[in-house]
């Protein structure tokens, strides 16, 4: 399945397909606010002058959101902070997810509570930073519909206190991989093939292999994975969807291994 696309096409087909999928009365569903709320953790400054704050997301029951990578279909979320002050830029630390089978396909995502910590990189170290943004996710039971949040906060410069929650959260992300996986390209249809190899002891039952690359107007469709022993080879096709040639950074390409027992993670190619 083809998951990377920009959040506006996704959400016109997520909207669209569940649109078609249910009578009006089956898609009766309550008021945004009651399925998901959003609160930011104020967090506090690091020792390079960087913030780090918590978004926590808390969901309805049996309501779920997604990973960055959604799996089969879901709109992964993305954070829009264009609109505040004293910000020269973000990274956001996705804690593991959780894997779902719903009617015949896989979701990969969070269900009942969670936080994403941001690192907020201000312009001026000693100055507040005034966030103002926007999230945009889909979340989803028998019937899922997008949703856009806004947030706002000030962050002062002297914030020093750690926050357990969002250090709880970034203990939850993968662990790095203890050895680089070998990359090789090669040309198909409309697009390349991508196929990796990993040298990774089993992590649990349930793995699921997720390849991500850095490029424009790049679908990436579900990974197929193989095990044999503790050599793991992943394999997915990446096409252009304006028809243009496929083209990303080796160095950017992103392997993450899941499975009911935690995850890995390794970002590039080994060089060769």
């Amino acid at each position: 399945m083809i998951w990377r696309m920009k959040n506006h096409f996704l959400s016109i087909i997520f909207a669209t397909a569940f649109a078609l999928s249910f009578s009006p009365a089956q898609a009766q569903v309550p008021p945004v606010d009651e399925l998901v709320q959003l609160k930011v953790l104020p967090g506090w400054r690091l020792a390079n002058g960087n913030h780090m704050i918590g978004v926590e997301l808390t969901l309805a029951e049996g309501w779920k959101t997604y990973w960055r990578n959604p799996g089969d279909a879901g709109i992964p979320p993305e954070f829009n902070l264009s609109r505040s002050k004293n910000l020269a830029g973000f990274a956001t630390h996705w804690p593991t997810p959780n894997i779902y089978e719903d009617y015949g396909t896989m979701a990969i995502g969070y269900k009942d509570r969670v936080v994403f910590p941001i690192e907020l990189s201000p312009r001026n170290e000693s100055r507040a930073i005034n966030l103002k943004g926007t999230l945009d996710l889909g979340v989803c039971a028998e019937v899922c519909i997008p949703v856009d949040l806004g947030f706002g906060i000030k962050l002062s410069a002297s914030d020093d206190k750690i926050d357990p929650q969002i250090s709880a959260a970034l203990a939850k992300k993968p662990t790095p991989a203890r050895n680089k996986f070998d990359c090789d390209v090669r040309p198909i249809k409309n697009g390349i093939m991508l196929e990796t190899t990993l040298r990774q002891p089993k992590l649990g039952e349930n793995e699921v292999l997720v390849l991500e690359v850095n490029g424009v107007d790049l679908w990436v469709a579900s990974t197929e994975l193989q095990r044999n022993g503790s050599r793991v080879t992943g394999k997915t096709k990446i096409i252009n969807v304006a028809g243009n040639g496929v083209s990303f950074a080796r160095d950017q390409v992103r392997l993450t291994l899941l499975s009911n027992n935690g995850a890995v993670e390794s970002l590039g190619c080994a060089k060769g």
